[in-house]
């Protein structure tokens, strides 16, 4: 039988969610210098893409890297992802209001079809 630990590599874990906010670092640096530069100016939609698309990136990477639980590892990245960038807002109130648990499952459910779809590329 095997260990339960052994199906989250933590190292692997640290670095799809140290890629997630690198891809979220270069997002904003484009989207500000984009918004600095023109009259544009982005939303919600922009800021939600951006995060999606900065969790799906790091699930990616460790759908690549890992063999089993590609699931439990995507949705390990997303929670970790909202949650640490929820508490650097200091704003404890967000985690029991119904946005932030709609958001939670989306980023969740992104993190697993990117990790799913990495461990796809893989093979």
């Amino acid at each position: 039988m095997k260990n339960a630990s052994s199906s989250v590599k933590l190292g692997i874990l640290i670095k799809g969610v140290g890629l997630a906010y690198a891809m979220l670092g270069i997002f904003a640096l484009v989207l500000a210098l984009v918004a600095y530069f023109s009259s544009w100016h982005y939303g919600d939609v922009v800021y939600r893409a951006t995060t999606y698309l900065s969790v799906l990136i790091g699930a990616l990477y460790m759908g690549l890297k890992l063999k089993s639980k590609l699931w439990l590892n995507g949705v390990l990245l997303g929670l970790i992802y909202l949650v640490v960038i929820t508490a650097v807002q200091k704003n404890i109130a967000l985690f029991i209001q119904w946005y932030w648990l709609k958001h939670l499952l989306i980023v969740c459910g992104v993190g697993v079809l990117g990790s799913i779809i990495g461990g796809l590329m893989q093979r």
